[in-house]
């Protein structure tokens, strides 16, 4: 049995008549992350959260390449209506059968956009937590300073800090484990980096305010470390501030961040957020899990909310941010959210997009070759926010809240316009849609995860996809399709569906 999983007026700039074709009762996405960065309580009381939005002119970007050859441009998306339903019984196995044999194709989650990388850095200095000493110049590995507030305190623009293996759980105003980088304007030929050293992983313990938090600066980049949060237990912490204030990763004030090669886990708010001010960012090929749980502002994973216009235009290849390659799951919200004159569950998206419209932003951003499961929201949220392309990503049994305010979705895009939905792999659990929308939407080349095979407008609908190990079980999931898989060659331009390309 099909029902309708997508309620929308496709390719319709008209918030009005977006909104008539609703038909769920207070549809309402999340008002995430409302006032987190300003530091602030609740938000201002009485304004309507559901109102329709009023969307500037569709902004028309032109042909946009990925991958070296695909245009996404897309048909028009007015019958691409997703379908519920799977015959996982335990979440843990697929169909069973082996109609598609048991070797993965040969694929991987490298991402569809080119490699990023920055420019050689003017200096060079050193932090080991184990052998380290902060009398030493850091110069040199064999010189290194003991502690990373030192090696920040020394940071120049232009400078990489590499970073050895250890603990870093300093002290610092008072507060464990926060760190902050402030004031650091570089250029596209000087970077600033804070890296791992090839073969450390260290860690940054978060026990009250963000990990690593990047305020007034530009072109700086961040990758290679494991942040946690500890000391946080399965109730609500007292404590204000660890509800609210630590994160992984933020930045603020500032543009083109570049934030990689992460394990971010066990915050109360977001894993990696950034906004106010903000633009340029690359997230990519992080793993993000377990984080928003005690935050009464919202929290996902990944987070960009309300961006601004600053640093110029997109790239030459037609986007300004990326969040690609990431690997998502157990984000969940268990407190309610203070927002707009309200309580509720609102977050614990896997990755959302958020109320980029307040401020008129231009940027385009893309979402792709995100592996995002067993999250308490949904798997990719885009809301209040206009230019996003929801590209190339795996999607499985997300939205598991049942108490989240408003729809519950693989994907979801509320009040938003241009957005493009395409090459996606969703897996929902029953009951779940594929995809809710009110927005400016164009649905194709996707494969739906359905109770039945067939076809639905541009999307194909699958009984079993085909792959190696779907599972909420992080540590037995792997989500390659198989060879013979239907995600093979079924995406646009004869693409692979999903977040592993060939």
């Amino acid at each position: 049995m099909l029902t309708v999983a997508l309620v929308a007026t496709a390719c319709s700039s008209d918030a009005d008549s977006a909104e008539s074709s609703v038909v769920l009762v207070d549809p309402g996405l999340d008002d995430s992350e409302t006032d987190a960065f300003a530091g602030e309580g609740l938000a201002t009381p009485g304004v309507d959260r559901f109102g329709p939005t009023e969307f500037s002119p569709k902004l028309e970007p032109g042909p946009i390449v990925v991958g070296g050859a695909q245009d996404v441009g897309g048909e028009d998306g007015d019958a691409a209506e997703g379908n519920e339903g799977n015959e996982s019984d335990d979440g843990d196995g697929g169909l069973g059968g082996d109609q598609f044999g048991t070797e993965p194709a040969d694929v991987d989650q490298s991402g569809i956009t080119p490699d990023f990388t920055t420019p050689a850095s003017n200096s060079e200095r050193y932090v080991d937590a184990i052998n380290g000493d902060d009398n030493a110049s850091g110069a040199t590995a064999g010189e290194a300073w003991r502690t990373l507030g030192k090696g920040i305190a020394s940071l120049e623009v232009g400078m990489t800090l590499w970073v050895m293996d250890g603990t870093y759980d300093e002290h610092l105003g008072g507060i464990q484990g926060h760190y902050v980088v402030n004031g650091f304007q570089g250029s596209p030929d000087q970077w600033t980096r804070i890296l791992a050293l090839p073969g450390h992983r260290p860690r940054i313990e978060v026990t009250k305010a963000t990990g690593l938090e990047f305020i007034n600066s530009s072109y700086v980049e961040f990758g290679g470390f494991e942040i946690e949060g500890v000391g946080f237990t399965d109730t609500t912490p007292t404590d204000t501030d660890q509800r609210r204030k630590p994160r992984g990763v933020l930045g603020v004030n500032g543009h083109h961040f570049y934030f990689h090669d992460l394990e971010v886990h066990g915050l109360p708010h977001s894993g990696i957020a950034g906004g106010e001010n903000t633009s340029h960012f690359r997230i990519e090929d992080n793993r993000v899990y377990n984080n928003a749980l005690w935050s009464d502002e919202g929290g996902s994973g990944i987070s960009l909310w309300r961006l601004n216009n600053v640093a110029g235009g997109d790239d030459a290849n037609g986007y300004s941010n990326y969040i690609v390659g990431n690997t998502l799951y157990e984000n969940e919200n268990r407190e309610k959210c203070g927002c707009v004159g309200f309580r509720a569950i609102t977050d614990g998206n896997g990755i959302i997009m958020d109320d980029s419209l307040l401020n008129g932003y231009q940027g385009r951003t893309l979402i792709a070759s995100n592996v995002v499961f067993n999250n308490g929201g949904r798997a990719i949220n885009v809301h209040k926010s206009s230019r996003v392309d929801v590209f190339n990503n795996t999607t499985y049994e997300n939205s598991f809240t049942t108490a989240l305010d408003g729809p519950r979705a693989e994907i979801a895009a509320y009040n938003s316009s241009d957005v493009r939905i395409q090459n996606n792999l969703l897996w929902p659990t029953d009951g779940v849609p594929h995809v809710y929308s009110n927005s400016d939407l164009d649905v194709s080349s996707n494969l739906f995860v359905a109770d039945e095979n067939g076809a639905d407008g541009g999307n194909t609908l699958v009984r079993d996809p085909g792959i190696v190990s779907p599972s909420t079980d992080p540590s037995s999931a792997d989500f390659r399709p198989l060879n013979g898989s239907p995600a093979l060659g079924a995406g646009a331009d004869g693409s692979v569906v999903g977040a592993y390309q060939d």
